[in-house]
């Protein structure tokens, strides 16, 4: 095609715009394939301000790599380019390119178009299950919310690991708050509020608190975006008991998820044995 753009040895861009995804840091997407399978992929394209930006996309393409897992969205390469473009990443086609789960849910919310119970509880088991798996190779990803979901092929995968972190080394995080803070578990909320308060760092437990802030995912598909605001946290019981008459099942998952008492709220791989993984 006349309007091909080479980027390397491997790929080609067949898209001209781009989609752009952020203004700033500026970040956009191409469709394209690999030239010896012609594969079809997304290519992302981020300027990178600063070395710091840098290691962040480094590390959730490293992350990507080693959680080889049909629910992660996979990555075939990283390239970084001297060039005001910067780094490119190129992983499996989403369509359409800025296909996120938070677009879907938008989408729904202004159509009024609500979710299944099936379509529901199919992403939360979809979600639980790579989870799962993240979490026995060693990998916390500390940002779950709408954004960071992608249809790939009619299937809802997990991508955003810029943040990821290893807990099986150290069990538990003394790390950055990341994320959307109606997501975060209470206990993260009292981290959270010594730091402001003192500027303490505190540990966490950072699997309980994924497993809740995807119970948060899960509310807040079925309430088609209901979930804002700092009153979230006190409104969960509320929220589980309306969304239980259209989402049974799911919600009796959801409850498990958002138990307050974080002895009882269970891990990724209790979920996946309660979900029959």
């Amino acid at each position: 095609m006349e309007n091909e753009k080479k980027i390397g040895l491997q790929f080609t861009t067949t898209d001209d715009p781009p989609i752009v995804l952020d203004e700033e840091p500026k970040r956009w997407r191409y469709r394209g394939h690999i030239e010896k399978d012609q594969i079809p992929i997304t290519i992302s394209v981020c300027y990178l301000q600063d070395v710091d930006s840098l290691n962040i996309y480094t590390q959730s393409i490293l992350t990507m790599l080693r959680l080889s897992h049909p629910g992660v969205i996979k990555n075939y390469d990283l390239q970084f380019k001297q060039t005001p473009e910067g780094l490119y990443e190129v992983t499996e086609l989403t369509e359409p390119l800025d296909e996120s789960l938070a677009r879907d849910l938008a989408e729904r919310r202004e159509t009024q178009r609500w979710y299944s119970e099936a379509e529901l509880w199919r992403i939360l088991t979809d979600l639980i299950k790579v989870l799962h798996f993240a979490q026995d190779q060693g990998v916390c990803h500390r940002n779950i919310n709408p954004e960071n979901c992608y249809w790939c092929n009619g299937q809802i995968k997990l991508g955003g690991f810029e943040h990821a972190a290893g807990h099986l080394e150290i069990q538990r995080s003394r790390t950055t708050l990341v994320g959307r803070k109606t997501y975060y578990s209470p206990e993260l909320r009292t981290v959270l509020a010594k730091w402001e308060r003192e500027g303490v760092s505190c540990e966490y437990d950072p699997i309980k608190a994924d497993v809740w802030a995807l119970g948060v995912l899960a509310l807040d598909l079925a309430s088609l975006g209901a979930v804002s605001g700092e009153g979230v946290q006190m409104r969960v019981e509320e929220m589980i008991e309306g969304g239980s008459r259209a989402y049974p099942t799911a919600m009796s998952c959801v409850k498990l998820m958002l138990d307050r008492n974080l002895d009882e709220r269970p891990s990724f791989a209790k979920l996946g044995e309660w979900i029959g993984q």
